[in-house]
């Protein structure tokens, strides 16, 4: 532990919303039982309760390495985070972290993540996750494996199919801020998140990497914001139809939700890194097309998303059918 190498200081960004105090008091546990030292803990809470804001604060005030800082409104987690990152935007910090209010980091997550950034390539970093429950008991040694990811594979296009990048895991580079900020607006809300944005502007700063060791404990409760999803099952995807009370206007809802997420993305995508190249969400071909060839493109690449382009065809259709009555209609709430 002596010869550990602590030149480098890392920002850990967490956000909080009414934590639940036991959990939280072991996710602040253990980021102050962290091998790796050189780190100071943001926390951005969005506008809890004045009994969760003040239970927080007694837990961190007395270590200085914890600041805490509190929206003014609510502003839900993707931008709560934002905030957090603005924060630092103009610090010494090299490396950044995103930390939950619920899990568990394993003692050495910081040290094994930062250890990766000596190849200069390497712009972000992710680690695989474990599964446990509100008890902590272990639900599924990797998140990895119970959702079928493939994190070999990092392709724009691809992200926004499928994200494979958990926020809490990752780690990126400071200089990855200054394209990232600010976040784009979403035209739904909850329609894309934190991570799947930043591990996109990444992408341009160079390589991401997969670190196949769980080095975090993802708690897995009623309260998720986001949780791990089981890979596909045509089982489940059929109970949920029949069990509805109407599971047309189910597919194409969800359908639509689909599209339009991933058009507002990919739109906000190309126009914050200035590349006006060819993209399936806004080509110039026939869109059913385009998701012929990109479910092709992922087939080669093998990663899971073929089973999500009926939605985005079926709300491209009905996307069309509603701008043609009224082109001004363009957003779902």
């Amino acid at each position: 532990m002596q010869n550990l190498n602590t030149n480098k200081q890392v920002a850990v960004v967490m956000a909080t919303y009414n934590p639940n105090i036991e959990f939280f008091v072991k996710q602040i546990h253990s980021i102050k039982e962290q091998t790796y030292t050189n780190w100071e803990c943001i926390v951005i809470d969005d506008c809890s309760s004045n009994e969760k804001f003040e239970e927080i604060k007694k837990i961190i005030v007395e270590d200085v390495r914890f600041t805490l800082h509190q929206n003014k409104v609510n502003l839900g987690s993707y931008h709560t985070f934002e905030e957090g990152l603005k924060l630092i935007a103009n610090s010494q910090h090299e490396y950044i972290c995103f930390c939950d209010q619920d899990d568990i980091w394993l003692p050495r997550k910081i040290e094994i993540l930062v250890k990766e950034f000596d190849d200069l390539q390497i712009s972000c970093v992710h680690s695989d996750l474990q599964l446990i429950d509100a008890d902590d008991n272990l639900i599924h040694p990797s998140c990895w494996q119970f959702e079928g990811r493939n994190t070999e594979i990092y392709d724009s296009q691809l992200l926004i199919l499928r994200n494979t990048i958990t926020g809490c895991s990752m780690m990126f580079r400071k200089t990855v801020l200054e394209m990232a900020l600010p976040f784009p607006k979403q035209q739904i809300k909850n329609s894309f998140h934190h991570d799947l944005w930043i591990a996109l502007i990444s992408l341009k700063h160079g390589a991401i990497k997969p670190i196949y060791e769980p080095l975090v404990l993802y708690r897995q409760h009623g309260n998720n914001v986001v949780g791990a999803m089981k890979s596909f099952s045509k089982r489940d995807f059929f109970h949920k139809l029949m069990s509805s009370n109407n599971p047309i206007k189910l597919i194409i809802d969800r359908s639509i939700f689909q599209i339009i997420a991933r058009e507002n993305i990919a739109s906000s995508y190309n126009e914050r890194i200035n590349d006006k190249s060819f993209n399936y969400f806004h080509s110039k071909f026939d869109f059913a097309f385009s998701m012929i060839l990109l479910s092709i493109k992922s087939f080669i690449k093998k990663i899971g998303v073929i089973r999500i382009m009926p939605y985005l065809i079926i709300g491209k259709f009905f996307l069309s059918i509603s701008s043609k009555r009224n082109p001004h209609n363009r957003r779902v709430n």
